[in-house]
């Protein structure tokens, strides 16, 4: 038999009608996926991503309980701060190019610690403002003039000051990042796990 002529027995017409039906299937699947494709785009634009409220993220920052992590230039030398907050204790490590220990700061003080003692010093360095460490400094700074730049899932506002450069960087729930810059001095404030730090112990 020749092949022309298989399509002519009952068995080729069959073949021939599922092949047929086959191909109508997989088009109208096709258009399916790219009809729901187009729809969740058109979902994602008619609900972009909500933000907190701005004031909401910066009571967050009074509540005290946050990682951080400061990266401060001033003059010529670099200062690095990590550590957390439980919301009435700061536990970290400063290093500087000449210098690096452990400290803490609670409303009694700030001490250095060496092997879980304490030793009482008035400021973490001479050229490190204690109110900007705590961000005491920021509290009436952000409240200031601002406007608000965003980009998808990121919104920076951008305090209006001739004096200064000051931008706060957020994600849809909480801030990440303050920068300070005036003059040559240059603060970068990086900040994470708001809410979720347990009670420090010095003994653990």
């Amino acid at each position: 038999m020749e092949k022309n002529d298989f399509w002519q027995t009952p068995r080729g017409a069959a073949l021939k009608k599922l092949f047929i039906w086959g191909l109508f299937f997989i088009l109208v699947f096709t258009l399916l996926a790219l009809e729901s494709q187009v729809k969740e785009e058109e979902v994602e634009e008619e609900n972009p991503p909500q933000f907190v409220l701005y004031n909401d993220m910066l009571k967050e920052i009074d509540d005290n309980n946050y990682q951080y992590n400061y990266n401060i230039k001033i003059n010529e030398t670099t200062y690095i701060l990590e550590g957390q907050k439980d919301g009435k204790q700061d536990l970290g490590i400063l290093e500087s190019d000449n210098t690096m220990f452990k400290y803490l700061i609670n409303e009694e003080g700030i001490y250095k610690i060496n092997l879980k003692k304490l030793e009482a010093i008035s400021s973490l360095s001479d050229a490190l403002d204690n109110n900007i460490i705590n961000l005491n400094f920021f509290k009436d700074k952000l409240k200031e003039n601002y406007h608000i730049e965003k980009d998808n899932q990121i919104r920076k506002v951008i305090y209006d000051n001739n004096e200064y450069s000051l931008v706060v960087t957020t994600n849809l729930e909480h801030i990440e990042k303050i920068e300070y810059k005036i003059g040559i001095d240059e603060y970068n404030l990086e900040f994470s796990n708001f809410g979720k730090i347990s009670e420090i112990n010095l003994d653990n």
